[in-house]
């Protein structure tokens, strides 16, 4: 029973690692000079030039830093529209919030 359960547990890592290691190749695959990109360590940049194993990344304008391709986790562009909806409405909520403190204050003072 025991050797049964590590068989299938070493099958299911080598089918993930398969798996990931088929998103990364398209992913680098994709890859293209201009594309905005975001990095293991959550930076994102525009990538400028880009070799075999090596990529530049403009992080700010005029700062290029060299990294592997490895450390690019994805376009940042994907990842974009999620992030500006969930700003918009925690921000709609503080006005509201804000606007509900003023109201209270002004009914403690009358």
């Amino acid at each position: 029973m025991l050797i049964v359960m590590m068989v299938v547990m070493f099958g299911m890592m080598f089918f993930m690692s398969r798996s990931e290691k088929k998103r990364r190749s398209e992913l680098e695959s994709k890859l293209k000079k201009g594309d905005r990109v975001v990095t293991g360590a959550g930076i994102i940049g525009k990538l400028v030039e880009l070799g075999d194993a090596q990529c530049r990344v403009e992080i700010a304008p005029g700062v290029v830093v060299a990294m592997t391709k490895a450390s690019i986790q994805g376009l940042a562009d994907a990842d974009a529209g999620k992030s500006s909806g969930d700003k918009s409405d925690k921000s709609s909520k503080d006005d509201k919030s804000s606007k509900d403190d003023r109201d209270d204050d002004k009914r403690k003072k009358k």
